[in-house]
């Protein structure tokens, strides 16, 4: 294992939350590759560095994969080829092994739509719409009406 002690610290974003070193295969990694067994990992960017002696890396990119063999957080497979959502990741090493990690899952939404699972439900009959006040006129408050086009304050 990279890590130097089990005890490394690993933050993700919702869902996952924060695992620990000795737990980040089986609460991570292992569904992951469960789910998406041919999966690959796409970086965009990536950097390192030494700050005042402390060694960092970071990249950002996305995961694709056919998403076929089993559930990825409750998301049943769809038997096609798709991207995981984008990450950002950060790594702090320490005796060349990582002691922590800090990652974000950038479009944990996306990928429910390219699942074809949407999580939000429907609003004035137009999928994908994030949900609004339902209270037309109410102050601070915005109401697109499907139907006459027109904003309502």
């Amino acid at each position: 294992m990279i890590f130097s002690d089990p005890d490394a610290v690993c933050h993700f974003s919702h869902p996952l939350g924060d695992v620990s070193g000795a737990a980040l295969y089986d609460e991570v990694f292992a569904p992951l590759l469960s789910a998406f067994p041919d999966m690959e990992r796409r970086d965009i960017i990536s950097a390192s560095g030494t700050d005042q002696g402390v060694k960092s890396g970071s990249c950002a990119g996305h995961y694709v994969g056919r998403f076929v063999s089993a559930a990825y957080l409750g998301i049943p497979p769809t038997g096609t080829y798709r991207p995981y959502p984008a990450s950002s990741e950060f790594y702090r090493f320490s005796a060349g092994r990582i002691q922590e990690i800090q990652a974000i899952v950038r479009s944990a939404l996306r990928f429910t739509i390219q699942a074809g699972v949407w999580l939000v439900g429907t609003v004035s009959d137009v999928n994908g719409a994030v949900p609004a006040s339902s209270q037309p006129g109410r102050p601070g408050s915005r109401c697109l009406s499907h139907q006459s086009r027109q904003t309502q304050i």
